[in-house]
């Protein structure tokens, strides 16, 4: 807010802006107005806007090319998928989280350390990337029989990409405050998607998302090896570290 009334009675600031192009017209006069309320104003402004956006599913939930029953979940933010991981813990009284980004990658290398789910060599048949012209999620575990990890997890190369809990910061990963849910910045995506080349659902690549930020190729983690359960219009398959779910 400070910040808004400082650039406010910074008379060349509009005309810098409107030089770089990095503004439209309609986004300066927006920020005119907003620069212009009280505080009281815009606490109203600003919850008069979210209330707009609150939703009761996660985007594309009525897009017939995301909500088919078999695919993974998509248009969630990491707030959205920590909130559902709360709410299973609950109604379950088994513990669910995001997992870290340390567990994913380990997940996903498995005890060969592998580049990508079948091996090091790269295959277009064996994963949902852009080679492949699939171009929309595949369902949950299409590539099992060709493409898990000696851990039994699935669905880590392509398809769509994972939250983690992770802050974004250098690697290798380091017990530096990173897995504060309570601080602020980008989280770790891991695993690429539908819509990526093979650089990017390497098992070692890294990417980074804000938090309140969703995709058409960004879901809720992985398949794992295990025990299943139904509730509602989720399947969740519980791995040895984190929870994913998809439509049923």
């Amino acid at each position: 807010m400070q910040v808004w009334r400082f650039t406010q009675n910074n008379s060349d600031w509009k005309e810098r802006l409107e030089r770089t192009g990095s503004f439209s017209p309609e986004q300066l006069d927006t920020y005119e107005y907003i620069a212009g309320l009280s505080e009281e104003e815009l606490r109203r402004e600003l919850s008069s806007q979210l209330n707009q956006k609150s939703r009761e599913h996660p985007q594309y939930w009525n897009d017939a090319q995301f909500n088919n029953p078999s695919q993974p979940a998509v248009g969630i933010t990491w707030f959205e998928a920590r909130a559902y991981c709360a709410w299973l813990t609950e109604v379950t009284g088994k513990q669910y989280r995001l997992p870290t980004e340390a567990e994913w990658e380990a997940a996903a290398r498995g005890s060969e350390a592998r580049v990508y789910a079948w091996g090091d060599e790269w295959d277009v048949s064996k994963t949902n990337s852009i080679e492949g012209r699939v171009l929309k999620p595949s369902p949950v575990g299409a590539y099992d029989a060709v493409a898990s990890s000696s851990f039994g997890t699935s669905d880590q190369t392509g398809n769509v990409w994972d939250w983690t809990s992770t802050l974004y910061q250098s690697y290798p990963y380091s017990d530096d405050g990173r897995e504060d849910v309570s601080a602020e910045g980008e989280r770790v995506v891991r695993g690429g998607s539908f819509s990526n080349d093979r650089s990017l659902v390497r098992y070692a690549r890294r990417n980074r998302l804000v938090a309140d930020h969703f995709y058409d190729s960004l879901g809720l983690g992985s398949r794992g090896s295990a025990q299943q359960f139904h509730f509602g219009q989720f399947r969740f398959v519980i791995g040895w570290f984190k929870v994913t779910f998809h439509r049923v």
